[in-house]
């Protein structure tokens, strides 16, 4: 029974998705569409990123992205900490921060760090499960 209200949750969802734009959304994080158990189903908006990755040092990314948030851009900006700072599982040393839902991929301050990528993400679907601490495998 769950099964089938899941499917006609998760359908009804991407028909909404589908039937709408991205200025219609409100731009917060996600909007939960069903939970089961220790499992949220999540719908999440298109958010904007600053990414910052060096190989060679993972601990100085915080700072890095740090420093653009808190007025090293072009604008001498200092923009609000979100969270959850985030950081890449596909073996890269990726971090990313997520700005605040004000700042848009057009109105964005340019990073004086060149290595700083500003980027929108796609509409997504996902199964999210609520931990504390890092993201191990067993937990994975």
């Amino acid at each position: 029974m769950i099964y089938y209200s899941l499917k006609i949750t998760l359908l009804m969802s991407i028909f909404q998705l589908l039937n709408s734009n991205e200025d219609d959304q409100n731009y917060s994080q996600y909007d939960v569409i069903d939970t089961i158990d220790d499992i949220e189903i999540r719908h999440y908006h298109a958010l904007v990123f600053a990414s910052y990755s060096d190989q060679d040092n993972s601990y100085n990314n915080f700072s890095v992205l740090a420093d653009y948030i808190f007025g090293g851009n072009d604008q001498n900006l200092r923009l609000e900490m979100t969270s959850p700072v985030k950081s890449k599982m596909d073996g890269s040393r990726d971090m990313l921060f997520i700005l605040p839902k004000y700042v848009t991929i057009e109105n964005h301050p340019k990073p004086n760090n060149q290595k700083i990528e500003v980027f929108r993400s796609k509409i997504r679907m996902a199964a999210s499960l609520r931990f504390s601490g890092y993201a191990d495998d067993d937990i994975c």
